[in-house]
């Protein structure tokens, strides 16, 4: 499983072409969504520490799990500009699209890119993206369960 997981994120890096960009799949476990793979690409190395709770004084948390709930996705031109709700100061990306990863009725979590430079990511990109989460949940859901 892991393999598929570093495979979509590089396939993320690799597609969407924003500088610095950076891929995080964050996979459910409960009522906890964390990092579970990611990739960098020009020195950006750091991996996100973030981890989103399914629980009212988590904000940020909720409104990810409403948003792989819904199958959808959200992009983010700028945060500072329009940020989401409940999201923390301080961020090393300016920019972001985050995308539900589910196959059929089974939601496994998120996959996100973000960019330290603003507006860095299209409507190509959030098709690339789209597809990606795709492909990861219907790859997701063919593995055998605690593979």
């Amino acid at each position: 499983m892991g393999s598929l997981q570093h495979a979509v994120v590089t396939a993320a890096i690799l597609l969407t072409g924003s500088p610095k960009a950076r891929c995080v799949f964050f996979k459910i476990s409960g009522d906890v969504m964390k990092p579970v793979s990611f990739n960098s690409q020009e020195g950006r190395a750091e991996p996100s520490d973030t981890v989103f709770k399914n629980e009212s004084s988590d904000i940020a948390g909720e409104a990810m799990f409403r948003l792989v709930r819904s199958g959808k996705f959200a992009q983010y031109d700028d945060i500072l500009e329009k940020a989401p709700e409940g999201m923390q100061t301080g961020r090393s990306y300016r920019t972001f699209i985050a995308v539900s990863v589910t196959a059929g009725d089974e939601q496994y979590g998120a996959l996100s890119i973000d960019s330290p430079a603003p507006n860095s990511f299209g409507e190509r990109d959030v098709q690339i993206m789209r597809m990606l989460a795709n492909l990861l949940g219907s790859g997701l859901a063919l593995m055998p369960e605690g593979a």
